[in-house]
């Protein structure tokens, strides 16, 4: 049941991808890529369709649902969080990181085998208590109460450093607020 259950979720995925035009360059991961126990909804204390690879929300606060996808590249040995962003009543793709292990690690044959972030939604509440729980630097843009109006991107490691993408209505722009390391 369970593997019928993951492979419904990749093929409406993958679905879903060919109705929108992903970046050139770019794909969504492979059921296989997505395989790690990290990812099992039963492991986690939330749930995730898609084993943590797509989060959606009104991110920019314009009313319209964004969706946030980790995608594989095609051209190099590497992953990236994009943002399917709207914007005047369309969308476009907006790289929020971009990995790059060919770059990173250019004397090395570095293996890559799967992304090893995942994605969630985060609600205004909550969004708010990881702000006011985190270790805030000098160097950090930090949300203003209007920020808290919108859901915050979750971006994380599994079991490791985490860090959220919210919109600045201060900056004009998605801004990276680390959470933990």
């Amino acid at each position: 049941m369970k593997m019928i259950l993951t492979l419904l979720v990749m093929l409406s995925l993958q679905a879903y991808g060919e109705r929108i035009k992903l970046p050139d360059g770019w794909r969504l991961p492979t059921e296989k890529e997505l395989a790690g126990e990290e990812r099992d909804n039963e492991r986690n204390s939330t749930n995730s369709v898609s084993r943590y690879s797509q989060a959606q929300g009104d991110f920019n606060g314009d009313g319209q649902a964004d969706t946030a996808y980790i995608l594989i590249s095609t051209e190099f040995r590497g992953d990236a969080l994009f943002l399917y962003v709207s914007s005047n009543d369309q969308y476009s793709w907006l790289p929020l990181e971009i990995s790059n292990w060919d770059k990173a690690y250019p004397e090395k044959s570095y293996v890559y085998t799967a992304p090893n972030m995942g994605l969630g939604t985060l609600s205004p509440d909550t969004f708010r208590r990881y702000v006011k729980n985190a270790w805030v630097t000098p160097d950090d843009i930090t949300p203003k109460e209007a920020d808290f109006s919108n859901p915050a991107l979750d971006y994380f490691r599994f079991e490791s450093a985490g860090s959220l993408y919210f919109w600045s209505n201060n900056e004009m722009r998605f801004v990276r607020f680390w959470y933990s390391d």
